[in-house]
């Protein structure tokens, strides 16, 4: 059995959420979210200390994009890492933290994490939905004068498969 850090973890996150058009049917998802700072706290700490505000790195980038069909916009989560992950920001902020090296491989719970992320097109623009990737690479030859490219279409950011040993 697994000896996961019995830690909470918190952090401000950039997270990239898609935002189809209304007559497509389509809900809006959380493709990914990038936690530049994540903290490992005590269990006993709840929440972060009064004034924890998020960095100006993530709320600088804060955007719509749509190209990617994608908005940008700053996410606080706060996860317990003994427990199973509950949502795709929880997910990251672990994947963060072992990318940090404030945790290492095997001390976070990431039990059942590939049923919540979404497949997602990484693109040299950013994330997107794969149903998206046309419209960005139109975008991306009509303004940004080249072929947009795509490193991978998979659920995990690609800079952190290694984590999960994929």
């Amino acid at each position: 059995m697994a000896q996961y850090l019995d830690l909470v973890a918190w952090g401000h996150g950039l997270a990239s959420i898609s935002t189809p058009p209304a007559h497509d049917g389509r809900e809006p998802e959380v493709l990914d979210v990038w936690y530049p700072f994540p903290i490992l706290g005590s269990p006993e700490q709840t929440h972060p200390p009064v004034g924890f505000e998020a960095p100006e790195v993530i709320t600088e980038a804060v955007a719509v994009d749509q190209a990617r069909g994608v908005e940008t916009m700053v996410l606080f989560t706060v996860s317990r890492m003994d427990l199973p992950p509950v949502d795709v920001a929880d997910v990251y902020l672990r994947l963060d933290l072992l990318a940090s090296g404030l945790a290492e491989p095997g001390t976070v719970n990431l039990e059942g994490y590939t049923e919540l992320l979404p497949n997602v097109a990484w693109t040299d623009l950013g994330p997107c939905l794969p149903a998206d990737i046309e419209k960005a690479a139109a975008y991306a030859r009509a303004h940004k004068g080249h072929s947009l490219r795509i490193e991978k279409v998979c659920q995990v950011r690609p800079k952190l498969q290694q984590y999960l040993g994929e």
